[in-house]
C-alpha cells in the first residue's frame, strides 16, 4: 500500500508541475469600458449634437458577451482619438437604450451630426468584433450610412503581425543589430486580445526598424518555460540578441508606453552611431 501511495503522490506532483506550467491571465478588463465617456439619457442629446462622429456602446454588466467586448470600445478611443467622441451607456443603470431602441446587448449606434447612420449588436465574442466597428466608423466618418444586415458582423480579415514558434523565435529575434518586442499571450484571453489590437495598430510604423512579434503562451511552452512567463499578456524586450528583461512590462499596458520602450531601444543605436 505504501508503495502505491508513494507512487499516487509523484504523479499528483508531476500532474501539479505540469497545470502550473501555464501562465496566468491578468485580468484587468472590466465589463465597463475604461476609455469610454458614461453617457446617459441627461447627456446623451449634448453628447450627440456636439460630436460630429460619435459611438455609444449599448452594454450591460450581466452580460458575458459585453464583457468579452469591452476591448473593442476600448481600442477604437485608442486608434481615432479625439476625431470621434466615444461613449458607453450601462443599460442596468439608465434607460436610454429605450430611447435609443436597443434591443439587445452589446449593441454599437454610430452618429454623423447627430443622426444615426448605423448600428451593430454581437451575440457572441466575435474575433472580427473589432475589425467590424472600425469599417463602420470609417464609413459614418464619410456620412454614409450601412443599410446591410445590422445583426451580422462585417466578415474582414484583421491585419496581423509576426507570429513566432521555437523553431523560428532565435533566427527572427536573437540577432546582432536587431531590436523586437515580442508579446506573449493567450489568444482566448480578453486582456490579451485587447493588446493584440492595441499591437496592432502601432507595429506597421516599426516595419524595417524593429521586429514586432507576439507568441502564444499555451502553445511554445519551451519558450514560456524560457523565459519564466508566469502571467500573460506580457511584453519582452531585445536588443543585439540580449533579453533586456529590466524592460518586462506585463498586463494591460497603453500602447505608448510600448512604443516608448521600443523608440527608447532604437534611439541607443542613433546615439552609437558614427
Amino acid at each position: 500500500m505504501k508503495k502505491y501511495l508513494t507512487a499516487f503522490t509523484v504523479f499528483i506532483s508531476i500532474l501539479s508541475i505540469g497545470c502550473a506550467r501555464q501562465p496566468v491571465i491578468v485580468e484587468e478588463e472590466d465589463v465597463q469600458p475604461q476609455k469610454a465617456v458614461t453617457v446617459r439619457s441627461d447627456n446623451f442629446e449634448q453628447y450627440i449634437t456636439e460630436s460630429t462622429v460619435a459611438v455609444i456602446e449599448f452594454f450591460s454588466e450581466k452580460c458575458a458577451v459585453c464583457a468579452s467586448l469591452a476591448w473593442a470600445i476600448d481600442s477604437i478611443s485608442t486608434m481615432f482619438g479625439d476625431s470621434v467622441f466615444v461613449g458607453a451607456n450601462n443599460t442596468d443603470k439608465d434607460t436610454l437604450y429605450k430611447k435609443c431602441s436597443v434591443p439587445v446587448v452589446p449593441t454599437y449606434v454610430f452618429y454623423y451630426k447627430g443622426e444615426e447612420k448605423t448600428r451593430r449588436s454581437f451575440t457572441i465574442n466575435d474575433p472580427y468584433a473589432f475589425d467590424t466597428l472600425v469599417e463602420l466608423l470609417n464609413s459614418t466618418m464619410a456620412g454614409i450610412s450601412d443599410t446591410g444586415d445590422t445583426s451580422t458582423p462585417i466578415d474582414t480579415t484583421p491585419p496581423d503581425y509576426l507570429t513566432l514558434t521555437y523553431e523560428t523565435f532565435d533566427s527572427v529575434v536573437m540577432r546582432n543589430g536587431t531590436t523586437a518586442m515580442v508579446f506573449f499571450l493567450y489568444s482566448g484571453g480578453a486582456p490579451c486580445i485587447y493588446m493584440d489590437s492595441i499591437i496592432r495598430q502601432f507595429a506597421p510604423a516599426f516595419e524595417n526598424r524593429a521586429v514586432i512579434a507576439k507568441v502564444e503562451a499555451w502553445d511554445e511552452m519551451e519558450l514560456t518555460d524560457r523565459y519564466s512567463i508566469d502571467f500573460v499578456p506580457q511584453y519582452l524586450f531585445f536588443k543585439d540578441s540580449v533579453y533586456m528583461e529590466n524592460l518586462k512590462l506585463t498586463g494591460t499596458q497603453p500602447g505608448d508606453i510600448l512604443v516608448s520602450v521600443l523608440e527608447g531601444l532604437l534611439g541607443q543605436n542613433e546615439a552609437s552611431a558614427p
